[in-house]
C-alpha cells in the first residue's frame, strides 16, 4: 500500500511552514520545489531528497538513507546527515551537514558549510 506520490512533493509554497512529521515520510523520496521564504521541517527519516529552486527558505531534514541534491537555490539554510551531498549552481546557501562521503560543489558561490549539530 503505498501512499500517493504528490504526498512526497513540497511544491510551490510562500511565506508558509511545512511540516511532515514522523511516521508520514517512512523512507520515500522528498521533492522540494519552487519555494520561496518557506520554513519546512521532515521529521522522518528519508530516502532521497532534491531541493530546486526555492530562495531564502530554512530546510530541516530527518536522516537521509541516501543523496541531497541541491540545485539552484538562493539564500536558504539547510540541516541535513546524509549518506551524499550535492549542490549545483547554487548562491549563499547555508548548510550545517553530517555526510558520509566529501559533498560535491558544482557552481555554487558564497556557500557556508558548519557540522550537523
Amino acid at each position: 500500500d503505498r501512499s500517493n506520490v504528490q504526498d512526497f512533493v513540497i511544491d510551490g509554497k510562500k511565506g508558509e511552514t511545512v511540516v511532515k512529521r514522523a511516521g508520514t515520510v517512512n523512507g520515500e523520496q522528498i521533492v522540494i520545489q519552487n519555494c520561496q521564504d518557506s520554513r519546512i521541517y521532515i521529521y522522518d527519516h528519508i530516502a532521497t531528497v532534491s531541493v530546486d529552486d526555492c530562495i531564502n527558505c530554512a530546510i530541516f531534514l530527518g536522516p537521509i538513507k541516501s543523496s541531497v541534491f541541491i540545485r539552484d537555490c538562493k539564500q536558504c539554510k539547510v540541516v541535513v546527515a546524509c549518506q551524499q551531498f550535492r549542490t549545483r549552481d547554487c548562491f549563499q546557501v547555508d548548510t550545517f551537514l553530517m555526510c558520509a562521503t566529501q559533498p560535491i560543489i558544482e557552481s555554487s558561490s558564497r556557500m557556508k558549510f558548519a557540522c550537523f549539530r
